[in-house]
């Protein structure tokens, strides 16, 4: 227990293990003390070799070791056999807050099996349990994941069952070196528990008696082990794996999509707007009213992009124009200039915002070095009359058309004039987003 050896006086039936004499828990019920208690918040490892003596395998059920209480809604953890199968519970209350995994196999019967369960009581429920078999993660979804606040039980720790003698181990099971840890093992240290015990046994067979996945084993052995060359590249790699760490605790993580490959996006119609209800399938393109997407752009995100930046396509500099004018005059053309769609207002004087939008061609809309400024818009006669006050008879007197007074109107918004700030510092940053 906790890396250190325990001893309780008990006479269980013994057998031939790989470390010395293995005790039989099947049929057992040995009491070994108030030992082993954790809370959701802990990270412990247990687990140790265990050995299925019978052929039938899918016969043998019941707690290999426990700390459960089954008067108090199955409280507490337990090492557990479902039909061969090794699994576990942690449990706060069966089976509203509960923890459940159990191994896809079951266990080679004649066979010593090394089974680590490891519990990080720091995750969500569907993480928060792994069961390792032989030093390898065995798979296996939790169910019931939903642990529970209160984990800890004043019953025993019971060897063979659990409290109250519910659950007895059957068959012909045999366990040894249990271990109980206070920490979260590592892959690497599990692997090292499950194989590092069995390596003499295992080399001392002749190679044409060993099985492929105790030849995989005694390899593994002498590349992290033995051999040093292989020990410098282990080390070189630990170097890089520590730097790529701090280099990732430097950033965030970032969601990004993907385009579905091998199938076409599309969506639904959907009738009266009800998503119950979808209707005719329909595939990504551009209004009818506007000029199509270049020729071989694809339909993505990428497509949309070259669409927008298609000369031919008068959207930016209408709503470039629009926003410009909105700058200067504290309303635009189109009154709801972040809205150019059919829910959005209908522009006051369509001929003036189309005049302006045919003066700005598409490489004028962006900045240096990709196009120029806008410096010359300002200038544009409609603009300058506007700012000045001069005006032609009649101009002003349209109905709805703003006249603001020389002076600005509206006070700058707050977020250009912080980056003027900042430009005037010397603080901007070159990276735009």
């Amino acid at each position: 227990m906790d890396g250190q050896p325990q001893e309780w006086t008990a006479a269980p039936k013994r057998i031939d293990g790989p470390l010395g004499k293995a005790i039989t828990v099947s049929g057992a019920d040995i009491p070994l003390g108030d030992i082993g208690n954790f809370s959701r918040g802990d990270q412990v490892s247990y687990g140790g070799f265990i050995r299925i003596e019978d052929k039938q395998v899918k016969g043998v059920n019941g707690s290999v070791i426990a700390k459960m209480d089954p008067a108090n809604g199955f409280r507490g953890w337990d090492l557990y056999l479902q039909g061969g199968q090794p699994g576990a519970h942690v449990i706060d209350t069966w089976d509203a807050s509960a923890t459940k995994v159990i191994t896809p196999k079951a266990l080679t019967p004649g066979t010593w099996h090394h089974v680590m369960v490891v519990f990080d009581g720091t995750q969500a429920g569907h993480q928060a349990m792994t069961i390792y078999v032989d030093g390898k993660r065995a798979g296996g979804g939790p169910d019931p994941n939903t642990v529970g606040g209160t984990l800890e039980t004043a019953v025993p720790l019971r060897i063979g069952s659990r409290e109250g003698g519910q659950s007895k181990l059957n068959g012909n099971v045999a366990l040894q070196d249990f271990r109980f840890y206070r920490k979260k093992l590592t892959d690497a240290e599990i692997s090292h528990l499950a194989n590092n015990k069995m390596i003499s046994v295992w080399a001392a067979l002749p190679e044409n008696e060993r099985t492929k996945e105790q030849n995989t084993a005694l390899f593994e052995h002498y590349i992290t082990v033995v051999d040093a060359p292989s020990l410098e590249l282990l080390r070189e790699k630990d170097s890089l794996k520590t730097e790529e760490t701090a280099l990732r605790g430097r950033g965030s993580a970032s969601l990004v999509f993907e385009e579905k490959k091998g199938q076409e996006p599309f969506a639904h119609i959907l009738e009266r707007g009800a998503y119950s209800a979808p209707g005719e399938k329909v595939f990504p393109d551009t209004p009818a009213m506007l000029p199509p997407m270049p020729e071989g752009a694809p339909k993505n995100r990428l497509g949309l992009t070259q669409w927008l930046n298609d000369p031919k396509n008068p959207l930016p500099a209408r709503v470039t124009m629009n926003r410009l004018w909105a700058n200067f005059f504290g309303v635009g053309i189109v009154e709801s200039a972040g809205d150019f769609g059919i829910m959005g207002a209908r522009p006051s004087h369509p001929k003036l915002l189309d005049w302006l939008a045919c003066r700005v061609p598409l490489q004028r809309l962006g900045l240096p070095p990709h196009g120029e400024n806008h410096r010359h818009l300002p200038r544009l006669p409609p603009v300058r009359c506007h700012q000045s006050g001069e005006t032609r008879e009649g101009f002003f007197q349209r109905p709805g058309l703003p006249r603001p007074a020389p002076a600005a109107r509206c006070r700058a918004d707050p977020r250009p004039l912080a980056g003027r700030f900042r430009n005037a510092l010397g603080l901007r940053s070159a990276v735009r987003p």
